[in-house]
């Protein structure tokens, strides 16, 4: 074979061998777009698949779903329908079920063959009532209270209008019995346009008068619930009342005390220092607060649901010029502007850590303790016993460790401990406050039921500041009540006995 020849066999060769490079090559592609178009194919039927079985499952429940609901309807259509026939049943929907049932129709068809038709078809009869509560508003007495003057211009030439007949009950003169009395209240017009009224002893909003209310105030400062009062009002005075009527007479009492409510508050304000606390109370079933300011023998009390500084502001702010003794309340301390906090509260707050911990604090609590009793005798002191006392105090409270809780305390009050040595009469204690919510505020609150609306709360302090004022004064406070209708300022509660009343009836 020539040269030539060899050539052209390596060209041809090296053509068949491309030839064949590039059929392999379409054989692969051709192979990979096949396995593609079978994976495509899986997927989709695999989706297809999946899809009808989750359609499948729907199906399934949607008809389990419309079988329940069809069960309960063919259920409701039943009770329905033994309703309705049992309604029928009756001549009036109004008859006890008792009456007619089904079992005595029965019953009486069993009776009939038995006894004879009368017996069977008998009936039992009502059964006897009872007297019940309501009272009987027909008077034992009357009583007309005359006007002869203008209340306005005092002029005589009047017009008698018609007058106003009101049912009040009241005590039987001097006798342990409440009675009803019609009071017949003359009214007339005047040419000056005014119409004046009678003056008589009824109260707005109640059917008691001012005796009865009296009695009610007083049991309530014993702390007698609604129910207990009822119960007196009923046994002692033969009177039955109910729960509404104790609470229009509550409401009725503190209409009649708004003023003195105002005048305690005034007469604090003028005094030299006041106490103040307040305590936990349940107020709509959440912890609120009792507020007590009391100085010399007055008595504030507040009910609120907040232990703010806004509630403090709200009730206080009057009284915010006046030195205050009390615990170490930040609100305390950032209103007043003459500040004593309570040696007793600290001595507690050092006791503790004495308690539990030991060792240095029971004798860092000694050296206290024995401070107190040192400057407790003291009523005032000069700039420079004050000075010197300051200073002692300074060298107890280093001796406690830096950032210690006791040390931190004393330091914060240190300006307002000695305050009342510059204020005569002030104590270094709040206890005077502390007892006053002891005995009254907390006890009252475990037998008191209307501390939810905030009328109710202003029910409870305006009664409860009145009766705390007239126990301070020791003046009986059925009298004092009393004495209320005609005296509206703090004289009231130094009048001693009351007046003649000019229009008892």
């Amino acid at each position: 074979m020539s040269k030539s020849e060899m050539v052209v066999l390596r060209e041809e060769l090296v053509k068949a061998v491309s030839s064949l490079r590039n059929l392999e090559k379409d054989f692969v592609l051709c192979q990979k777009n096949a396995e593609q178009r079978e994976l495509e194919a899986a997927l989709k039927a695999d989706k297809q698949a999946r899809l009808i079985d989750e359609q499948a499952r729907l199906i399934d429940e949607q008809a389990r779903t419309i079988r329940q609901l069809r069960d309960e309807l063919e259920k409701t259509d039943k009770h329905i329908k033994a309703k309705d026939a049992r309604l029928g049943y009756y001549e009036s929907p109004n008859q006890p079920t008792s009456a007619k049932s089904l079992f005595n129709n029965e019953r009486r068809a069993f009776r009939r063959k038995e006894m004879g038709n009368e017996q069977a078809d008998s009936k039992a009869g009502a059964k006897p009532g009872h007297a019940g509560t309501s009272h009987h508003d027909s008077p034992v007495r009357k009583v007309r209270y005359n006007v002869d003057r203008c209340e306005k211009c005092s002029s005589a030439n009047l017009r008698k209008i018609r007058p106003i007949n009101k049912s009040m009950r009241e005590f039987d003169g001097d006798y342990m019995h409440i009675i009803c009395i019609g009071l017949i209240i003359e009214r007339a017009v005047c040419k000056c346009g005014h119409t004046s009224v009678a003056k008589n002893p009824s109260t707005v909003g109640t059917c008691f008068g001012p005796k009865a209310l009296g009695v009610i105030l007083l049991y309530h400062a014993k702390r007698c619930t609604d129910q207990t009062i009822a119960n007196f009002m009923e046994e002692l005075y033969d009177l039955k009342i109910g729960r509404s009527s104790l609470w229009n007479a509550r409401i009725a009492i503190k209409n009649e005390l708004e003023g003195q409510y105002r005048q305690i508050l005034d007469h604090i304000r003028d005094s030299d220092y006041l106490n103040i606390d307040e305590s936990v109370i349940k107020i709509n079933s959440k912890n609120g607060r009792i507020w007590l300011a009391t100085a010399r023998d007055a008595t504030y009390i507040v009910a609120s649901p907040h232990r703010t500084k806004a509630a403090a502001d709200e009730y206080f702010s009057a009284l915010y010029d006046v030195p205050a003794v009390h615990d170490s309340y930040k609100v305390y301390n950032s209103s007043f502007t003459t500040n004593q906090e309570c040696w007793v509260h600290i001595l507690r707050f050092s006791e503790g850590f004495a308690i539990k911990q030991g060792g240095h604090y029971k004798i860092q609590h000694r050296r206290l303790n024995a401070f107190y009793s040192d400057i407790k005798k003291m009523d005032t002191a000069d700039e420079p016993t004050i000075l010197d006392l300051d200073k002692r105090l300074r060298e107890i409270i280093s001796s406690y460790p830096e950032k210690d809780p006791v040390r931190t305390r004393l330091e914060n009050a240190l300006p307002n401990l000695f305050t009342y040595l510059r204020v005569p009469g002030m104590p270094p204690h709040n206890n005077r406050a502390e007892l006053e919510l002891r005995d009254t505020a907390v006890l009252q609150a475990n037998t008191r039921h209307k501390l939810v609306t905030p009328e109710g709360m202003h029910v409870f302090s305006v009664m409860l500041s009145f009766s705390r004022t007239c126990q301070n004064l020791k003046l009986n406070i059925w009298k004092s009540f009393v004495v209320s209708r005609f005296v509206s300022d703090w004289n009231m509660f130094e009048s001693g006995l009351p007046p003649t009343m000019p229009y008892a009836p």
